[in-house]
């Protein structure tokens, strides 16, 4: 994945084919007969990517990008390009310290969820 030139390699779109991209809508006419509409889905469509392991200046760019950025941006899956916002719905960016620290600043996070929308 690409974000504002910088590429981040290890994250996976996990949920690339779990989205269907028609709706569909049923109604039933006074005398019983179905009238189903179907449509394709333009925008709105769920991007969840996610990576086991990202460096600690990754995470915060990312996470900071998350925190600042409202409006519309573009970001890279495997050479295509599409127009997102981050998915403010739930949380836009989530992760763990790799290993639990006191005081002191994690060197990784793990299992990195980064949620965007397209439109």
């Amino acid at each position: 994945m690409i974000l504002d030139n910088i590429e981040y390699p290890q994250f996976v779109w996990k949920n690339e084919f779990q989205a269907s991209g028609i709706v569909q809508q049923t109604e039933f006419a006074l005398n019983g007969s179905s009238h189903v509409e179907k449509s394709q889905v333009i925008a709105g469509r769920s991007v969840v990517l996610e990576s086991e392991l990202e460096d600690i200046t990754s995470f915060e760019t990312l996470f900071n990008h998350s925190q600042s950025t409202l409006i519309e941006f573009q970001i890279t899956i495997r050479g295509v390009t599409f127009n997102v916002i981050w998915d403010h719905s739930e949380a836009p960016i989530s992760a763990e310290p790799h290993r639990l620290f006191s005081d002191a600043k994690p060197d990784f996070f793990r299992n990195v969820v980064l949620r965007f929308r397209t439109v």
